[in-house]
């Protein structure tokens, strides 16, 4: 064993399990983590040679240089060339699809050091592949130092702590570097070193000298730094130039021999001068066109602090001098190489930002961003570019950073969106709360709303950050949300963007619902739409009441963002098609969504998501009639926003509790849970998602007897509706009116309406076959509530596929009772994955639609044959039927 290994019995025991449980199929993640010079570098070598595995490995660096994915570039570069605008979500996926494919030849380890300093990009990356290793041969073993900068470094997965050494362990690591040093030499030696293996071999060297060890008064890793800047110090000066070119950079040898030609002023320099630095033991020997490898990232440290001032920032003009066609990495080298602020290259720094997050790279953006901020003179131009870090980073999910900006950023001469934005960040991330009115309406008297320097674009961003919070947090015409649309009403004119249309939707569903609506559907039309645009137009739709555009929307972006999009839009876009599917009836649907939803909200990491998709799956749940999962989610999801104080998002528990209790026969209590959404007094209460619920809230009141109070509801709805146009209030309330008179001629009015869905159709056929059977037209009765009844069937809502099949037999019918759906055998998740295999994708294909792999989906499909009385994936369509279409879309 190597020196760091002595005394680590138990480690090596812990991080071989993890191996030869890859090496079986059962893969799994571990992190490593402990002070610098603990010996976790010397585990992951010793894990690199302990078993027959494809080693894939990295180690991050201190400030580099990186456009995003640093780390998982030097990890894959072996076998896989990123592109640096895919979206960490994208890149997860292909790179999970990749190690699984590699690991069927031969198992797959993956080693990423110094994950304290991994780019964000990385660290989602290698976050999101060791929550899906499982039934794979593969392996993901890390490391990171514990500091400040290491919080969060491990992102949820396995870690375990190296500690420092036994006294024994110690001292005879001490005895191996130096076997004649005297006793008194050994235990100062030991006493400094504190259980630290790498100090303890380099002290135990060093102390041959007499001054070595008399810096007592450094922290441990000061003087391990030291200790290797005095190693350095011995050096060629070409070579120190060479080493302090290599921590400085990011590029291969080539660029290190190129830009340490122009410091030292000799073209002649070559690779063959980085030898001394290699017989030092500072480098490894570095391949033809690879990287400069330090042998510890401590030497690297030293490298880049050890030396002087005007060094440093010579290297830094040189490889901005090397990379001059890159114009985001010369940039930033042109930032390093200052010693002052200075507005120009902080400009030429935002502008890189603003063409790396224009083509999806956010992560380098944030960078560009916070590096121009600190190189910009003026106080108001500074907290701009701040903010717009922390924007960036919301966008990238990294919520870590955005509570360290929100302590940062001076927001009083920012626009009045970007300080609401900044609060509403503060609040929901740092606070941890939800104050509803009280600290939104501070803002909204406020002067200055464009102060001069306002940049329309981080004004819309700002706007799309808040936007979603206002819908759930304040009531129309509330005076923030008079503010906002003041200040979106203010910003220069041109083509209405989906950021507009979707800002404008959210600050007033009902106030500007016809405008938005017409925006959409003349914007919708556009083949240019990217995804996430295609998300916002489908989001307004939805709000402002028109079902089938919003369907259609929805269902392109959720499609579009698979083929690769950030984590939280892609969460956002899966919530709204969730909700749209449960509008519509599709309780399969609806089911999947919410699983799928439940699944990726580790990585999408904001508050809300969990109890929101809770609630969402709870409403399916109910919707196809299972009460007991219907209330257990719902109950998680209040168990959250309560406490939370997110009360306007109750109008989601409100919803499902009153879907449920609908299906379950309980209309009484139906009413209860539905009517609170629309009673201003009343927990759950929500001015706009209130008109999204008019037709269950009739059928809910004309079977509770609650005749009376439906009236009342809809004299306050009708304006509305009138002012809208929107079609979802305009078919609840016809039905509602039709249920209320028991008129044929509402009912067939209200069944002629272009807008409806056929989940709308099936219900007014229940209702006038209800309402034709007890006016005892029983054989006109039928061909309704037969028709209602195959719908629902179809639907998956069995509760009210049994209530017309009451209805019908009352109506003098025979109605045999259905056998179960095949497709009611299986989990969310399993159905899934069924109907995708059902319409002929591949193990593989279903596995990059769903964020997982290959071998887990062979698992799940091995479970779902016999529950469904199928030998192989032929039959799946068989047994599914139309769902397996409906599904795979």
């Amino acid at each position: 064993m190597g020196d760091a290994l002595v005394g680590r019995d138990d480690t090596v025991a812990t991080v071989r399990a993890l191996l030869d449980g890859a090496a079986a199929g059962a893969g799994g993640a571990l992190v490593l983590h402990g002070p610098a010079g603990i010996g976790k570098t010397a585990i992951l070598d010793w894990a690199a040679q302990a078993g027959d595995f494809q080693v894939l490995r990295g180690s991050a660096a201190q400030e580099e240089y990186v456009l995003s994915y640093g780390l998982i570039a030097q990890l894959l570069r072996p076998v896989l060339v990123l592109e640096g605008a895919e979206e960490p979500f994208t890149v997860g996926r292909d790179a999970l699809e990749l190690v699984t494919t590699m690991a069927e030849q031969r198992p797959v380890l993956i080693i990423a050091d110094d994950l304290h300093w991994a780019d964000t990009a990385s660290a989602s990356v290698l976050a999101f592949l060791g929550r899906r290793l499982g039934a794979d041969r593969v392996a993901l073993l890390c490391a990171y130092r514990d500091d400040e900068s290491a919080d969060g470094a491990g992102a949820g997965l396995p870690e375990l702590a190296l500690g420092p050494l036994g006294d024994e362990a110690a001292d005879l690591v001490v005895r191996r570097h130096a076997p004649a040093l005297p006793l008194a030499a050994r235990r100062r030696v030991l006493a400094e070193a504190e259980g630290n293996p790498l100090a303890l071999a380099e002290f135990a060297v060093a102390a041959r000298s007499p001054e070595a060890l008399a810096r007592g008064s450094l922290a441990l890793t000061e003087r391990l730094e030291k200790t290797f800047a005095d190693r350095a110090a011995g050096l060629p000066e070409s070579t120190r130039i060479a080493l302090t070119v290599a921590a400085l950079g990011e590029g291969g040898l080539d660029e290190v021999v190129a830009a340490t030609g122009l410091v030292v002023g000799d073209a002649r320099f070559a690779s063959d001068d980085l030898e001394p630095a290699v017989e030092g033991r500072m480098i490894d020997r570095p391949a033809l066109l690879g990287a400069v490898r330090f042998r510890h990232p401590l030497m690297r440290s030293a490298m880049r602090h050890g030396v002087p001032e005007a060094v440093r920032r010579a290297c830094h003009r040189a490889l901005a001098e090397v990379n001059r066609d890159d114009p985001g990495r010369r940039a930033w080298h042109r930032a390093a190489a200052a010693d002052r602020a200075d507005e120009p290259i902080a400009a030429e720094l935002e502008t890189a930002g603003n063409q790396l997050s224009a083509g999806a790279n956010p992560a380098a953006a944030y960078r560009m961003y916070l590096r121009a901020a600190e190189l910009t003179p003026g106080h108001d131009a500074r907290q701009r570019r701040l903010a717009a870090a922390l924007f960036t980073a919301f966008d990238m999910g990294d919520h870590r950073e955005v509570v360290r900006l929100c302590g940062i950023v001076d927001p009083r001469p920012l626009d009045l969106p970007s300080r609401l934005a900044i609060a509403l960040q503060q609040e929901a991330l740092v606070d941890r709360r939800w104050s509803g009115s009280l600290l939104l309406n501070r803002f909204a008297d406020e002067a200055g709303l464009l102060p001069p320097g306002s940049e329309v674009e981080q004004v819309v961003r700002a706007l799309r950050v808040l936007v979603i919070r206002l819908y759930w947090g304040v009531g129309e015409g509330d005076p923030v949300r008079t503010a906002m649309l003041g200040v979106l009403d203010r910003l220069p004119g041109g083509p209405s963007s989906t950021g507009r249309i979707i800002s404008e939707c959210m600050l007033a569903p009902v106030d500007r619902a016809a405008s938005v609506l017409r925006q959409v559907r003349e914007t919708h039309v556009s083949p240019a739409l990217r995804p996430s645009e295609l998300w916002e137009l489908g989001l307004a739709a939805q709000v402002c009441g028109d079902m089938a555009l919003a369907g259609r929307l929805l269902t392109r972006a959720v499609s579009g963002m698979r083929q690769g999009s950030s984590i939280v839009e892609f969460v956002n876009a899966l919530s709204s098609l969730c909700l749209q599917s449960i509008l519509e009836g599709d309780v399969r649907q609806a089911s999947v969504l919410a699983d799928e939803i439940t699944a990726l909200v580790p990585e999408a990491g904001l508050p809300l998501y969990d109890p929101t998709a809770r609630a969402m799956g709870a409403a399916a749940a109910g919707l196809r009639g299972d009460a007991d999962t219907a209330e257990r989610l719902a109950s998680q999801a209040e168990q959250v926003l309560v406490p939370f104080g997110a009360i306007p998002v109750l109008a989601l528990v409100r919803m499902c509790r009153g879907l449920t209790a609908l299906g379950q026969n309980r209309p009484g209590e139906a009413y209860e849970e539905l009517v609170t959404v629309f009673t201003p007094t009343a927990s759950g209460y929500h001015h706009a998602f209130r008109l999204l619920l008019t037709q269950p809230l009739a059928e809910a009141a004309i079977l509770a007897g609650r005749r009376d109070e439906l009236a009342e509801q809809i004299a306050v709805l009708e304006p509305i509706a009138e002012r809208t146009g929107s079609p979802i209030l305009r078919i609840g309330l016809n039905y509602a009116r039709a249920v209320l008179a028991d008129d044929d001629e509402l009912f067939r009015h209200a069944m002629s309406d272009p807008d409806l869905t056929v989940l709308d159709r099936a219900h007014l056929e229940l209702a006038f076959g209800r309402s034709m059977r007890l006016r005892r037209r029983a054989v006109e009765s039928r061909s309704f509530l037969r028709s209602a009844q195959h719908t629902y069937e179809a639907l998956g809502m069995a509760p009210w596929a049994e209530s017309a099949r009451a209805q019908l037999r009352a109506a003098g019918e025979r109605v045999e009772t259905p056998t179960s759906e095949a497709a009611d055998l299986l989990t969310p998740q399993e159905l899934h994955i069924a109907a995708l295999a059902a319409q002929g994708l591949t193990n593989r294909e279903i596995a990059q639609r769903l964020y997982v792999s290959h071998r887990t989906i062979g698992a799940h499909l091995y479970h779902i044959y016999p529950k469904l009385g199928v030998t192989s994936r032929n039959e799946l369509a068989a047994a599914l039927g139309p769902l397996s279409g409906e599904l795979a879309a």
